[in-house]
């Protein structure tokens, strides 16, 4: 076999290693032949090798063609499915809504309450912003601070939320991307 087609089909092979043996030889196979096919047209291997790209970007586009192939999740076995997909539909049903409505209730909540006492102080509005104890309420230039002093740990709640939520999306999607490769 020719030095750079063997160092080809090794980056190749190297890449696309997440999909299951048999597979992945019988890819790599294919690859080959292409190669030898164009090269037996009388192509130079370098213009062979060129024409298909780098391997990275090959084994990129076989991986996503793999990936797609809904076959791979359909074959895993029932209890599988249902103890993945259940426990993550079940906790999706509750964790996706309340992390977002969390998130984005308090991070608008922040803002909000700055823009508001900003206004008030501008003399646009007199919106009782900021009421303490039921009976004091802020008034004047010093509404901005006080506002600001409260809406930072309402915007950093905000987007601890945020980012739990797309922690968990991540986690669900590693789980079924796992689950889909394995078979």
């Amino acid at each position: 076999m020719n030095y750079e087609v063997e160092n080809y089909l090794k980056a190749f092979s190297a890449k696309i290693s997440s999909v299951p043996q048999q597979e992945q030889d019988e890819i790599t196979q294919e690859i080959k032949s292409h190669i030898y096919e164009s090269i037996n047209k009388q192509n130079s291997v370098k213009y062979a090798l060129k024409k298909l790209g780098s391997p990275e970007k090959l084994a990129t586009a076989y991986l996503n063609a793999y990936h797609s192939d809904s076959s791979a999740i359909l074959s895993l076995d029932f209890t599988e499915n249902f103890i993945f997909f259940g426990v993550a539909g079940l906790w999706g049903i509750i964790v996706i809504p309340t992390l977002f409505a969390l998130s984005v209730g308090l991070i608008l909540g922040a803002l909000g309450s700055v823009l508001i006492a900003l206004l008030n102080v501008a003399g646009i509005t007199n919106i009782q912003n900021l009421v303490i104890f039921g009976s004091y309420t802020v008034e004047g230039i010093l509404q901005i601070p006080v506002s600001i002093a409260i809406a930072m740990p309402l915007l950093i709640v905000g987007v601890i939320c945020w980012k739990l939520l797309k922690v968990y999306m991540r986690l669900v999607y590693k789980i079924y991307y796992k689950y889909k490769i394995r078979r």
